[in-house]
């Protein structure tokens, strides 16, 4: 599933649709875990494109009568920028823009959507509300980390990857984090010190940064709008490397199954 690094990638790549007007829209009619408002066409058509953001791994595209195009990738979606899939038959939202430019939501597995809110309901719809903090803000700090690891016995692992805590994380770079902080996913959250924490923090940045610069981690469906996949993939320390030597140690890393997520560490650096 696309995580953070990989949602910002796309969002950036896309930086070229802004001030570019909707020509038309064409839409599948395919089901989708959430429906897009019955008038949704209605609601995009020669508007204006204004700003891109990314809250959590939603794209937003801002419009100029301040309502938002949403669009959550999924498992499998891609956002493509006058690309054409290898097949069309998952398109299942098709944007025409002035200059000649064409937006298109593919998703075959259709875990991702597509709909349209007012700006004004960005803190407060149901799909935004519940969502804890952006990682690469200032409202990730060790203050923050202490106090959500304080009274915690449960491994710390899950609950980087818990979204009502922080947003974006996921398996693999919780996994590439702890690494680099030299933590166990298996250590109580409440058994970090202070240093750690202050550690953990830093590292879940530098990773989250690093991979972005990367353009993501490509493993299965993910790929940039322009069809292009990612590299982070080739940075990997312990994620997908079980039964392989540590690049510093030489131990063999191990996979863990924790809340029935793989999970990839170091015994011997990790601890």
């Amino acid at each position: 599933m696309p995580e953070l690094p990989e949602v910002e990638t796309v969002k950036n790549s896309l930086y070229p649709i802004i001030g570019k007007k909707i020509l038309s829209i064409n839409t599948s009619g395919k089901k989708f875990r959430i429906a897009p408002p019955a008038n949704f066409s209605n609601l995009l058509l020669n508007k204006r494109i204004t700003d891109l953001a990314r809250r959590s791994k939603y794209i937003l595209i801002h419009l100029e009568d301040n309502n938002i195009l949403v669009i959550h990738l999924g498992m499998s979606g891609k956002i493509l920028l006058n690309t054409e899939p290898k097949s069309n038959k998952h398109n299942h939202l098709e944007i025409d823009l002035t200059g000649d430019s064409k937006l298109i939501f593919n998703d075959a597995r259709r875990f991702g959507l597509y709909t349209v809110i007012p700006e004004s309901e960005i803190n407060t719809h149901n799909l935004f509300k519940n969502l804890g903090v952006e990682p690469l803000t200032p409202a990730l700090n060790q203050d923050y980390l202490h106090e959500i690891f304080k009274n915690r016995s449960a491994p710390i692992k899950p609950l980087l990857m818990d979204a009502s805590l922080i947003v974006g994380v996921g398996n693999i770079y919780a996994a590439e984090s702890l690494f680099r902080s030299q933590i166990s996913p298996l250590r109580a959250a409440k058994s970090l010190n202070k240093e750690e924490i202050t550690t953990l923090c830093e590292m879940i940045k530098v990773v989250l940064l690093e991979a972005i610069e990367s353009g993501g981690s490509t493993l299965r469906d993910y790929v940039r709008s322009s069809g292009d996949i990612g590299y982070f993939q080739h940075k990997f320390k312990v994620y997908g490397r079980v039964g392989q030597e540590c690049y510093i140690c030489e131990e063999v890393i191990l996979n863990n199954k924790m809340a029935g997520r793989s999970t990839f560490y170091c015994p011997n650096c990790q601890f």
